[in-house]
């Protein structure tokens, strides 16, 4: 850096990876670029930053930093990155016309939207996963061993091999599958670039522009750049498109001198990270075995045992007579398993120095089945069974195995010896030790082997994020921006991934008396330290943990040789290495007699001059090497039934006449004879989606579930054959029985036809409304005369008269219910058939038809399955309608799959397996209850999505069969024992009065003094003010504090923490309460409303009781009102009573929040906030409402008396909406408030009383449950006096001038959101979007939505209102006249927002920055059109 006395500057952009500088000039009059550069900073900003300044003492140029929070640790003027991209690019000459800008950085892919002016109107971004981004391609080529310049001359000109891009884990088995059947490397970097190329396409095709700027270090990847060309030829890489950021925030210094202090560089900062126990305490319980090593001698007798894994491949040699290790070996696989297990054979022939003979070979791990080939062995094992039977080897009371592997995570729980249930990673490859490795390599530049001793040497481990490994690299980089040291950092990382497992793999599975650690990860002495202190249990480490698989394999095939099921075969280490292996042509499976259609390509390997097929998405090529035989057409059921439904009870339609398309997906799986049928007889030609369109699949405009993902697809192909009508029904119930109260559909299923008609308006309306879509709400649980009625009015959409449509009805139920009557007498006929051979097994698939039967979605895992030989039935053929389903079930899939599910328990022949998908809400409460009406019984969970692995299904399938074996070989097929359980408190309604029930019987009144009710923090005021109203009426109630991350932790530990933030919060405040009470005479009530779906906070209460049973736990309870009688469960009193409470808690929050951004002394005027409160809260307990309102009176006066910087009608204001207890709750909306505030900006959060009147909107539209008049004239009166609360509530604090006198007006925000969305779809996601749409503009400059990480109402309004948030939606679904706004105002500020309680990424960071950005601008628009009004 030359010192100089012209105008230059110094832009600064801290990346994820690197730090960017670029130095500008003015020469002439015209800003020029003098120099730019890029260096990696290795998870060190600060140090590398340091280094760069140190030879300055004063530097006379002005100096701009941009980037991430670190930016604002750098002690000099800053902005945020969206503005300095929009100053770089109008320096580049980008302005005059709208484009796109693809950034594609280190660790997030965003897409700016720019409009003519050169401002950006929009931001696109993936979801919080980091897979498909700069470091992900790094991780993976690294795992083969590649360069980056190595790998891009690679990809140039081959052609690319399909890889995963969701996740690392998927990704690295899809790499590692593809290069075990030979697919050149070259094919698989290339397919990788693609990869990486689609992320931002499938961005890309959510906006239209067609002139791309591509910027970020991606960009100079030219593969990636090659495919992106292909789609859009438009595109261009700008100069410094890596520095870009760095280049505006270098021009921003021209206009100023900002100068820089080199000696005191950075503020005092200390980073938002809680901590954790250090890992060298002496609660924590590790014991470490050993064992000596033995030599070979001439004449031993001896077996290879090969553990060929994703990441390491390990082999031992072991001796017969007294099972010694005699020789041993670990290495890398780098992605070629075959030659790394031939490069074990050459290690172990230079160990062996004897005359040995070997005559078995096992081999287990993800690759054992080429390696096997490679052998000519018959002895691959699976490697749970491998790891069960070296652990009871060393104990034979070992009775739980935590294994981590390079790639896999597994829970294994033996009996006498013997796995007996187990569990693995599913969807994330975070708690795996490849993540460990390359987390502390490519984020810290430490090698895996220091990880151990540098964590140990933390005092203040940091407690990161234990859901996915993006988002732990995430975390990791912002501790280190934020100058945390190094060693709290790798220790944080070793508790993270422990804390994955435990959390994820483990779950809720018991840990028994001896717990065995194996895998290669526990060479790192502190993850075993780690798991001890998160368990609670003593972990003993065997010898060499990461040879127990090799180990075990070999102790298997010793095993099986005594027993006879495997015959001595000679190896010899020379053979083995010389061995002559090499790849084929292949070819395309034609299906054979199944008539399979998948059209696998089938490898053809070659040993020793014979030819073996090998892949495919079956055992068929696997069965015919080991001369295996399995009738798979005549074991799949699952077949069977997807014929019925789709071929034989379908009528041929009449070609030529009107058409109308049907999308294959969601419940057409089941119901397609009836819809097929009935447009048939009405004389349409019926037309059935038959593919999945990506090109649909892309434009999805939220985090869907996959068949969501599939529903766009196959929508996206019936929009291009040439159909006149698409039949897109919101179906709200199903029929069930009569004892279900309700069998309502998830809301993704209800929202089907909102989502797809919102996704793909453009397309509809561009096709010169050529297509029309007929979309009634049906409800299916009326019984056949409202469901005939319901077919009427379809035909009378339709054009056809009455007749007509009866007939053409009558005749498309009479084959649905001929369909349903043949499912059952094929199940009749199956289980008869099982029966008379009690010998055999079966396996019964649960889940939903689209994704369990589905073969577009189920990865073709029935005939997998039956390829085995095994027998597999779709659970709907089974005899279940005498058995009971669930408390509060209310999904018509859930109680039909626990109803099967207990029908399943009491089969000693039929086992399960739960297909399931990836962030799919219901199952997070079905399957716990699936599993606990299983107990001990096991059965198989799949989790699948679009990116999912053969070869990780496979091994889970391998996995789940062998146990099953050992299952009914220990309990010789006999029922579990009943379980005796003690029962928790029970609540009791006798008229008008409650009574506490305790586990002996007796009975207490609520007002007991040893009974307390808590209630669940839901924001500090609402909390206060519900708790003293129970107070009011002679109730010992409680508040519950904020929660804590210690809250988090008490919840997760006894969840699956699949469920919802709030449930996992709320759980824990409860069990945190109980471990600290002193007394346990105390009868103890956990307040939790509840609703009847499709939401699953329903399903609290009934989760939150198991779970206070399974932990044996009788002297607390739950105590619950739901919200179809308007929460009026505890009669009038105290409904008026918690109404006023409520109503002045929601408008004191506000007044909280005004007061954090106005106030001239903040702190001054909190404390006389709180002060006024706790008189508030007085009188509140009190009871008497005339009280109250004076009090309130008077703290409005009071707090009119702050000094506030400008009036608050003035200020910007920010709507706040989305999940009920998200939005409000602090803790679950971690900083994203306080980051506003600091930006001037005031929030409006949707009152929870919303959720109230919106309850008695639903019943006075007869929406939830028929009113008589009576009860339609209390709830009239009712509402009445709620509105006249408010209305007083809100004119008295409005005097205070720090809020506003509007009221909750819910016809208003129906009316915006019931033309995107139906009201009869009930739930958060119509409230969500109407209050947007109704807000903004007209009381907020911007809107932000909440909610917890994969609420399913949240993504559901997220997907509509990412397309609707616009100018044009504002004035169309308001049914407004345009009113001042210029017409270069399009989209408007609009953020989502997910929380799982952990610190935000640093994408949804940066989509905050932008937020903010945007939402400036329209504030000022907005006070333009109000002066010029």
């Amino acid at each position: 850096m030359n010192h100089t006395n012209k105008i230059s500057s110094l832009g600064i952009c801290i990346g994820a990876s690197t730090v960017s500088f670029v130095t500008t000039e003015i020469k002439e009059g015209i800003p020029v670029v003098i120099s730019s550069e890029s260096i990696q900073h290795e998870g060190n900003p600060k140090k590398l930053l340091s280094e760069y300044f140190k030879n300055y003492g004063s530097i006379d140029i002005s100096v701009v930093a941009t980037g991430r929070k670190f930016r604002n640790i750098l002690n000099v003027k800053s902005i945020s990155e969206p503005e300095a991209l929009e100053t770089a690019l109008g320096f580049l000459g980008y302005k005059g016309s709208k484009y796109a800008v693809a950034s594609m950085g280190a660790e997030s892919f965003m897409v700016y939207c720019i409009n003519a002016t050169g401002s950006i109107e929009n931001v696109l971004t993936g979801n919080k996963c980091a897979s498909g981004t700069g470091e992900f391609f790094l991780q993976q080529i690294s795992r083969m061993d590649l360069n980056v310049d190595e790998a891009v001359e690679l990809s140039g000109t081959s052609e690319p091999y399909s890889v995963s891009g969701r996740c690392s884990v998927f990704c690295k088995s899809d790499c590692t599958h593809a290069l075990n059947k030979g697919i050149p490397k070259s094919k698989v970097v290339s397919g990788l670039s693609k990869m990486l190329a689609d992320k931002a396409i499938e961005l890309l095709s959510k906006q239209r522009n067609s002139k791309i700027v591509l910027i970020g270090g991606v960009s100079k990847n030219d593969s990636v750049v090659k495919f992106i060309k292909n789609k859009y030829p438009d595109t261009v890489i700008p100069e410094h498109s890596s520095q870009i950021e760095a280049l505006g925030a270098s021009l921003e210094g021209l206009n100023s001198r900002y100068e820089i202090n080199v000696n005191e560089l950075f503020r005092e900062h200390k980073h938002q990270f809680a901590h954790m126990e250090p890992l060298y305490s002496e609660k924590a319980k590790v014991s470490f075995k050993n064992m000596s090593r033995e030599v070979a001698e001439n004449g031993d007798e001896c077996i290879i045992g090969l553990d060929v894994g994703s990441t390491t491949t390990k082999a031992v040699i072991m001796r017969v007579a007294d099972n010694s290790i005699i020789g041993s070996v670990y290495l890398r696989t780098n992605g070629n398993p075959v030659e790394a297990s031939v490069n074990c054979y050459k290690k172990l022939k230079e160990q062996i120095l004897a005359d040995i003979k070997i005559t078995g070979l096992g081999v287990t791990g993800s690759g054992r089945l080429i390696a096997s080939l490679h052998a000519l062995t018959e002895g691959d094992v699976n490697e749970i069974i491998a790891h069960a039977v070296a652990a009871a080897y060393f104990d034979r009371d070992v009775d739980t195995i935590f294994e981590i592997g390079g790639q896999d995570a597994k829970y294994t729980h033996l009996t006498n010896g013997v796995a007996s249930d187990y569990a693995m990673n599913e969807a994330c490859s975070a708690g795996t030790g490849s993540f460990l490795e390359e987390a502390a390599r490519e984020s810290l530049n430490i090698k895996y082997t220091e990880i151990g001793d540098i964590a140990l040497r933390s005092s203040n481990p940091i407690n990161f994020n234990d859901q996915c490994a993006a988002f732990i690299s995430s975390d990791i980089k912002n501790a280190g921006h934020e100058g945390a040291r190094v060693d709290d950092i790798v220790a944080g990382l070793v508790y993270s991934i422990c804390l994955n497992y435990v959390n994820r793999v483990k779950g809720n599975r018991p840990v028994g008396n001896k717990v065995f650690m194996q895998g290669g990860v526990c060479y790192n002495k502190a993850v075993p330290y780690a798991m001890s202190l998160l368990t609670g249990k003593e972990i003993i480490v065997p010898p060499e943990p990461g040879l127990m698989g090799a180990f075990g394999v070999a102790l298997e095939i010793k095993n099986r040789i005594e027993l006879g099921l495997y015959k001595k075969k000679r190896f010899e280490l020379d053979e083995l290495i010389n061995r002559e292996f090499s790849y084929s042509k292949s070819f395309t499976c034609q299906g054979g007699k199944e008539k399979c259609d998948l059209k696998c390509s089938i490898s053809m390997i070659e040993v020793e001059g014979k030819k073996y097929p090998f892949g495919g998405a079956c055992n068929k090529y696997y069965n015919e090497r080991h001369n295996i035989s399995a009738d798979a057409e005549k074991n799949d059921y699952v077949k069977i039934r997807q014929n019925l439904v789709f071929n034989k009870y379908i009528s041929a339609s009449k070609r030529g006449n009107a058409r109308i398309g049907i999308s294959r997906s969601l419940l057409t799986n089941s119901l397609y004879p009836l819809y097929s049928n009935f447009f048939s007889g009405l004389g349409f030609e019926v037309v059935l989606s038959d593919e999945i369109d990506r090109e649909g699949s892309d434009k999805i405009r939220s985090s869907y579930c996959y068949p969501v993902e599939v529903s766009h697809g196959f929508f996206q192909n019936l929009l291009k054959k040439d159909i006149d009508y698409i039949f897109l029904p919101h179906i709200t119930e199903m029929e069930g029985r009569e004892d279900y109260k309700y069998n309502r559909m998830c809301v993704f299923v209800q929202g089907e036809t909102y989502f797809l008609q919102s996704t793909f308006r453009d397309d509809i309306e561009s096709a010169n409304n050529k297509i029309k879509i007929v979309s009634p709400v049906l409800d299916f649980s009326r019984g056949a005369e409202d469901t005939r009625k319901q077919f009427i009015k379809i035909g009378k959409l339709l054009d056809r008269n009455a007749d007509d449509s009866i007939r053409a009805f009558e005749k498309a139920n009479s084959e649905f219910l001929e369909m349903q009557k043949e499912f059952k007498a094929i199940g009749r006929k199956f289980i008869k058939e099982l029966e008379s051979d009690r010998e055999q097994t079966a396996f019964v698939l649960f889940g939903r038809p689209y994704n369990a039967f589905a073969r577009e979605i189920n990865l073709n895992i029935p005939h997998k399955i039956a390829s085995r030989g095994y027998k597999i039935i779709p659970y709907d053929f089974l005899d279940y309608e005498d058995q009971y389903s669930y408390d509060n079930m209310y999904w018509y899939s859930g109680n039909e799959i626990l109803s099967a599910a207990r029908y399943v328990k009491e089969h000693p022949q039929l086992y399960g397996i739960f297909i399931t998908n990836f962030s799919c809400g219901p199952d997070s409460f079905v399957i716990p209850y699936f599993r606990k009406i299983m107990d001990s019984k096991p059965s198989l969970t799949l989790e699948l999505d679009s990116h999912s692995a053969d070869v990780g299904v496979e091994t889970r399938i391998e996995a789940a069969i062998d146990i099953i074996k050992n299952y009914i070989s220990l309990s010789g097929g006999k029922r579990d024992e009943e379980k005796i359980q003690k029962d928790i408190l029970r609540v009791i309604n006798r008229g008008d009065k409650l009574y506490v029930r305790d586990h002996y019987g007796k009975e207490y009144s609520i007002r007991n003094n040893d009974v307390e009710v808590l209630v669940p923090s839901m924001g500090k005021f609402s909390t206060d003010a519900f708790s003293a109203v129970f107070r009011s009426l002679g109730i010992n109630s409680k508040p519950m504090p904020v929660p804590t991350f210690e809250t988090l932790k008490h919840g997760r530990g006894v969840a699956t923490c699949k469920e919802c933030l709030p449930f996992l919060i709320t759980t824990g405040s409860l069990l945190e309460y109980l471990s600290s009470m002193r007394s346990r005479n105390t009868k103890t009530l956990f307040f939790m409303p509840h609703g009847y779906g499709p939401c699953r906070q329903g399903q609290y209460h009934v989760r939150l009781k198991d779970i206070l049973n399974t932990s044996g736990i009788t002297n607390a309870g739950v105590i619950s009102m739901d919200d179809e009688s308007s929460f009026s469960d505890f009669g009038n009193e105290f409904f008026m009573k918690q109404w006023l409470g409520l109503v002045i808690a929601d408008t004191i929050h506000d007044i909280e929040n005004a007061l954090e951004v106005l106030a001239v002394e903040k702190e001054s005027g909190k404390d006389l906030l709180n002060t006024e409160w706790k008189k508030i809260i007085n009188e509140i307990e009190r009871g008497d409402f005339k009280s109250v309102f004076s009090q309130i009176e008077l703290s409005a006066l009071e707090l009119k008396k702050i000094k506030l910087k400008t009036p608050f009608e003035e200020a910007m204001v920010i709507s706040l909406t989305g999940e009920i207890y998200v939005r409000r709750e602090e803790y679950s909306r971690l900083d994203l408030i306080k980051i506003l505030n600091e930006n001037g900006f005031i929030i409006r959060t949707a009152p929870i009383t919303e959720y109230v009147y919106y309850t008695n909107y639903l019943q006075k539209r007869n929406i939830v449950k028929d009113l008589g008049i009576k009860d339609k004239l209390g709830l009239f009166l009712k509402e009445r006096i709620q509105i006249r609360l408010e209305r007083k509530v809100k004119k008295i604090l409005s005097k205070s001038g720090l809020c506003e006198e509007s009221m909750i007006n819910i016809a208003k925000t129906m009316e915006y959101g019931r033309e995107l969305i139906s009201e009869k779809l009930i739930g958060e996601s119509i409230l969500t979007v109407g209050l947007a749409l109704r807000e903004i503009l007209d009381d907020a400059c911007g809107i932000i939505t909440i909610g917890p990480f994969n609420c399913i109402p949240s993504r559901f309004a997220e997907g509509i209102l990412n397309k609707e948030m616009t100018l044009d939606g504002k004035y169309r679904f308001g049914r407004l006249h345009r009113n001042g706004y210029p017409q270069t105002l399009t989209n408007l500020p609009y953020l989502h927002i997910e929380t799982d309680g952990n610190v935000f990424p640093q994408i949804t960071q940066s989509k905050i920055e932008i937020f903010m950005m945007q939402s400036k601008k329209l504030h000022e628009e907005m006070m333009k059109v109000r002066k010029s009004r």
